[in-house]
Order: C-alpha cells, then sequence, then structure tokens
C-alpha cells in the first residue's frame, strides 16, 4: 500500500501524541507551576481565586488555565491526560489556522508544530502553553476570515479569541498589540473605523474579569498583570540578549531556515504573520528573563511562515518527495529529543513532592510550614507555606511567632 506524504505526516503526529500518553504515568515529579495552578483550580471550586483562602498567593496568574482544569485539580495524572488532549486539539487548530492561508501549507503547519521538541515535552505538564496555542490559533482563523469576507462577526470573534489568549497567558498583550498594529494599518488605507472599533470592543468585554479581579485583589484593574510583570518578574533570573538569540536558534533548529524562506517569500506585502513574528520576536529578546516556552506560545505563528517556506522551496525543486521525505526525518528526530528530555524530566522536584507527603503525615491541617517551595506545601501538604523573610534577622521571631516545626527548602 503506498502511503502519501500527508498520511506520513498524521501518523508521525499521532504516533508521537499515543507515545506521550505512555510517559504520563512515568512522571514521579512535579514542576512549581503544575503546583500553582492545581491548587488555584482546588480554590477555584472553593470559591475564591488563591493558593491562601486568607491572602492573595499566586492571584496574579492568568486564570482560565486553571479555571478549565479545576474539575481534575483533585487529581495530577488525570489533568496531565487533559493537558495532553488539549495539546492534540492545539494541532487540529494549529492545522485549520494554517488552511485559512492556504489548504497546501495546512499539513506541514501541524507537523512542524507537533515535531517541536519543546511542545512534545511541556504537552505533558499542567502548562497553559497549549491551551494559548487553541485560542491563538482561532484568533487567526477568524481574522483571515474578516479579511477574506469583510464580515464584522469574524473580527469580534477574533477579539474574544485573542483576549482569552490574555487571560490564559499574559504575552497575549503581543497578540492584541499585532492586531491592533494591522488594523491601524487597514484604517489608514481604507479609512473606516468599524472594523478596529468591534475588535477593540470586543477585546475589552471578554477581558472584562481580568479587570475585575485585578480590582478585588489589589484595588486595580490592571493589577493582576502589573503585578505578573513587575513584582513577580523582579525575582527571575535575566539573561543576556545573546542569549535570546541562543535560545531562539536552539528551539527552532532546522526549521529556522524554513522560517527564513518563509519570510523572504511573505516579505512583499503587509501581513499578520509577520507583523505578529516581529513583535514576539522583539519582546522575547528585549525580555530581561527569557524562556524557551515563551516562543512555544507562539508556535502557530512561526509554524506557518515555515510552512509557506517549505511551500515555496517545493516549488522551486523537482525532487519535491525526497525532499519532503527528508524533511520529515530530520524533524521527526525532534519528537525523539522532546521524549528524552521528558524522561529525563520524570524525577524533576521529586524530592520536594517527598518532602511535602512526609510533612502532611507529620503535621496538623492548622500548622504553618516556613519554606520557598510554598506551591507544593499548599498542594501536597494541605498547610498554609510561608516565605522565608527579606530580612534574615526575623527568621527567629518568624519561628516564634508561627509555631514553625517544619522547614522545607527547595
Amino acid at each position: 500500500m503506498k502511503i502519501s506524504i500527508s498520511h506520513a505526516l498524521f501518523i508521525i503526529i499521532t504516533l508521537s501524541l499515543v507515545a506521550n500518553s505512555f510517559l504520563i504515568p512515568l512522571n514521579e515529579g512535579l514542576w512549581w507551576d503544575e503546583a500553582v495552578y492545581m491548587k488555584l483550580g482546588q480554590s477555584i471550586l472553593l470559591g475564591y481565586y488563591s493558593l491562601d483562602p486568607g491572602y492573595p498567593v499566586e492571584t496574579f496568574r492568568p486564570f482560565v488555565f486553571p479555571f478549565l482544569m479545576s474539575p481534575l485539580s483533585h487529581s495530577l495524572l488525570l489533568a496531565r491526560y487533559a493537558a495532553l488532549l488539549i495539546a492534540a486539539i492545539a494541532i487540529i487548530a494549529v492545522y485549520f489556522a494554517a488552511r485559512e492561508v492556504h489548504e497546501k501549507i495546512a499539513k506541514w503547519t501541524a507537523f512542524f508544530t507537533a515535531t517541536s521538541y519543546s511542545f512534545v515535552f511541556f504537552s505533558t505538564k499542567v502548562l497553559s502553553e497549549s491551551l494559548f496555542i487553541i485560542f491563538l490559533s482561532l484568533s487567526l482563523i477568524f481574522f483571515l476570515r474578516s479579511q477574506k469576507t469583510g464580515r464584522n462577526k469574524y473580527i469580534v470573534l477574533c477579539g474574544a479569541f485573542s483576549s482569552l489568549a490574555l487571560m490564559t497567558r499574559y504575552m497575549g498583550l503581543l497578540i492584541i498589540s499585532a492586531y491592533f498594529i494591522y488594523l491601524i494599518y487597514d484604517l489608514y488605507k481604507s479609512r473606516k473605523i468599524t472594523r478596529i472599533s468591534l475588535f477593540v470592543a470586543s477585546s475589552f468585554i471578554v477581558a472584562l474579569p481580568l479587570f475585575v479581579l485585578g480590582l478585588l485583589y489589589y484595588g486595580d484593574p490592571l493589577g493582576l498583570i502589573s503585578t505578573n510583570m513587575f513584582v513577580y518578574g523582579e525575582s527571575q533570573i535575566t539573561h543576556t540578549f545573546l542569549s535570546g538569540i541562543y535560545q531562539i536558534i536552539n528551539t527552532w533548529g532546522l526549521l529556522l531556515l524554513l522560517i527564513a524562506a518563509g519570510i523572504f517569500f511573505m516579505r512583499k506585502k503587509m501581513n499578520i504573520f509577520l507583523v505578529m513574528f516581529v513583535i514576539t520576536i522583539a519582546a522575547f529578546l528585549v525580555l530581561p528573563h527569557k524562556e524557551p516556552r515563551y516562543l512555544l506560545s507562539f508556535l502557530p505563528v512561526y509554524a506557518t511562515i515555515a510552512a509557506v517556506g517549505m511551500d515555496d522551496v517545493l516549488n522551486q525543486i523537482k525532487s519535491k518527495n525526497l525532499f519532503s521525505i527528508l524533511i520529515i526525518i530530520l524533524l521527526s528526530i525532534n519528537i525523539a529529543i522532546g521524549f528524552q528530555i521528558t524522561f529525563a524530566d520524570r524525577t524533576a522536584s521529586s524530592s520536594l513532592v517527598q518532602a511535602s507527603l512526609d510533612v502532611k503525615q507529620m503535621t496538623s491541617s492548622d500548622e504553618n510550614i516556613l519554606t520557598n517551595a510554598y506551591p507544593y506545601i499548599y498542594y501536597i501538604s494541605e498547610r498554609r507555606g510561608i516565605d522565608f523573610p527579606m530580612n534574615p534577622s526575623e527568621l527567629m521571631n518568624l519561628i516564634d511567632e508561627e509555631s514553625i516545626r517544619f522547614i522545607v527548602i527547595e
């Protein structure tokens, strides 16, 4: 039986997701952010949004992902399988977003997304990247349809999903900025204010819960975003501009050549993908703290540009199938790398998990634990975690005042 290139891509993507499902039960560890999201999910079921029922702890986190995962917040295993399902849906969403550009690049866009080793790795963790990718893809679908048809309902839906992306990860601000810049350009050309007005209105209305939570917990409509950026962000490790360049090359690898080809092909006219590319890469390089996860969030944009480059290359050569097979083989290696990283990470912070379980066994429910790993204490131990004081001289007083018997250090 002859297998086409399209069938080969589908089989590889499916096998990758199935193989990842077997790795999930082997994961004995727990990332900091996973513990935060799981505990926030539990708090939502109890009617508040914080790790601590009496204080705003990690309340600045975007709330859509914890809200979605809250029904499964009692089981880390089920939540991880749900995260993998979200990743599978993300691949489908990316496919349909790329199909709005051209049907022949859709399969490659989905393949480039699914074979990213960072996508393979993070798809098994209770983290918000895959959900963000879904909302970004949906916003692109409706934005491109609004361009094709001129129908206002699509730009309204684009604004709505852009705000959902914002409330999933605050990097959604970059999405909204890209659309706004493009619509300003569109306004300059057409002199019609309808599209940009509808986009701004729908974005604002859908984002209202974000502003309400900011007022409730911080007394500021933008309190969640500003706290995340200026308070939490200052505690992160800083990286140089050159470090950002290295992370881009390391994350994209071979795909970088296809992205360059895609940019060259798309450069002749204003394009929302190029606008998003420039804004997101510039933001990544400027941000003091950089993680590959930040690039993963905008994978639909980069993968679509790479797919355009792939299609352009195929149009220039005679051995189309041979070149396609070569790309498939080379990028499939990324899946193996993703599996290797996932397997190696299976015990990440497992000692903290065990320590938190021990604390739960040895303490009463009203005890406080001094720790710099408070999400683990709140989620696993179900105790209140108190962070170390800024002034070391206050440490002993804090221990006496709170009657602390146990200290957990990461």
